[in-house]
């Protein structure tokens, strides 16, 4: 940076001078008078780049440098971000600004990255907003980090997008050109791709995985890779300690088979420290939340989870995940949960208690319920495969379920039986019910399974 021109709004000790001189303070800074007067000396070679306030907290966009950024596309783009204080366009001295780096060619890609478009529609039409939107949030399922309009002097819109990502990235690639091919009359211009600065400095910038090489790491670490954090990896056969990891990493998540998880917090808990959020990911709440809150320092925040998937999905868009909020649970605890909620993740809140109750339900009795029908299928019938000209459409969907819990770990689901306080309640009632209505067939009477099956059919209709 040594030796570079950068050009910047004037006067000397500008607000916009102070954010550059934080920004690079070893360049050579040359004052404008105005934004115009800025890239106009990009664009003729007499410094190497500009800077300029782009929007403040307070105010919003600027307008000026917005204009000016579509007049000169192709020939600059924006080039990198800085947040300082606040510009010199009546901002309060709590106020922030993000300021812009304008060059020739865009950084490379760093994985917390924007693309700036300017989409310019030059006929109104209806669903038009619709239309772009659709392509950028459904057809590619890329998230937008702000959208402004501007009006022309015809009295149409201009609307300035920045979306996450690069324009390196296949996918941005593809959106960009899918908005072109699929906007008749409209103009679709690429401002630049650079490393994305939030107002807000976000708390979780690592991220530590011990078991990150298990089932549900193989998941988490290239997802948390693609969206730019530090990702550290912990395992049996690491060369990074589950302790060293524990002590590296902004949010350390313990997602390890459930009856070392306890082991493991116990373990690591001491080495952590103020400014750091520990995460389980188990199938079990209640036992793994006492030893976080045992074993960390007051000052350690506390999370508990439970993604209620597989590391087979692709994405996390429809996913079901449990969120247990504890006594020690702030604002990195919140920053976490946000994240996934932001990637299409379904967040349900729940107590200890409930999650360990509920999933006695939806994990427990439909596993347990699933090995004791196919046993019995072997056991009758002899290979399944012997009842298929007799399936119905019930039959065969159970069928499927039947097939997806066996291709399950079975240690797994043994294991979350085992542990779970709830579990025999749940069982028993199963049996009770069950065991009524075997009893009554057997006195040649159907009336406890008609009693049954009309209360659950009248209950289903009111739910």
């Amino acid at each position: 940076m040594s030796g570079e021109k950068v050009a910047y709004l004037g006067p000397e000790g500008s607000h916009c001078h102070q954010a550059l001189y934080a920004y690079r303070p070893d360049s050579r800074h040359i004052a404008c008078p105005a934004i115009s007067d800025v890239f106009a000396a990009v664009a003729a070679d007499q410094v190497d780049f500009g800077f300029v306030p782009i929007e403040s907290v307070i105010n919003g966009r600027v307008a000026q440098t917005l204009d000016t950024l579509r007049h000169y596309a192709g020939r600059l783009v924006i080039a990198g971000a800085f947040i300082g204080p606040a510009a010199d366009d009546g901002g309060t001295a709590d106020d922030k600004t993000r300021f812009i780096l304008i060059g020739r060619q865009c950084p490379e890609p760093c994985g917390r990255d924007v693309t700036s478009l300017v989409i310019y529609p030059k006929r109104d039409r209806v669903k038009l907003l619709y239309d772009m939107l659709s392509v950028i949030s459904v057809k590619h399922n890329l998230n937008m980090t702000d959208i402004d309009r501007r009006p022309d002097r015809k009295g149409l819109s201009i609307f300035y997008i920045d979306i996450e990502g690069h324009t390196a990235d296949p996918n941005v690639r593809a959106c960009i050109d899918d908005l072109i091919e699929d906007l008749s009359d409209t103009e679709v211009i690429t401002l630049g791709s650079y490393p994305y600065l939030p107002f807000n400095e976000p708390l979780i910038k690592t991220i530590g995985i011990i078991g990150g090489t298990g089932e549900m790491g193989r998941f988490f670490v290239p997802f948390f890779t693609r969206l730019g954090y530090t990702v550290l990896v912990a395992g049996r056969h690491t060369t990074l300690s589950h302790a060293d990891c524990a002590r590296q990493a902004d949010a350390v998540i313990v997602n390890v088979p459930i009856e070392h998880t306890e082991e493991v917090i116990r373990a690591i808990g001491p080495v952590m420290r103020a400014g750091q959020l520990l995460i389980d990911n188990t199938g079990i709440k209640s036992r793994p939340i006492t030893t976080m809150l045992a074993s960390t320092d007051p000052a350690v925040e506390v999370l508990s989870i439970h993604t209620m998937f597989g590391a087979g999905v692709e994405d996390l868009r429809g996913q079901n995940i449990i969120s247990v909020p504890t006594v020690r649970s702030g604002p990195m605890a919140q920053e976490f949960e946000d994240i996934l909620f932001k990637y299409g993740a379904h967040i349900t809140r729940a107590t200890p208690e409930e999650h360990d109750m509920y999933v006695t339900f939806t994990q427990g009795l439909e596993h347990m319920d699933g090995v004791a029908k196919l046993a019995t299928v072997f056991e009758l019938a002899g290979d399944p495969a012997n009842l298929k000209s007799f399936s119905t459409p019930n039959s065969r969907l159970a069928a499927e379920i039947y097939e997806r819990i066996h291709a399950g770990d079975h240690h797994l689901y043994a294991t979350m039986l085992k542990e779970n306080p709830h579990i025999l309640t749940t069982l028993e009632a199963y049996l009770r019910n069950f065991s009524e209505m075997v009893s009554d067939l057997k006195q040649g009477s159907t009336r406890v399974f008609e009693q049954k099956m009309s209360g659950n059919a009248a209950r289903l209709k009111k739910g």
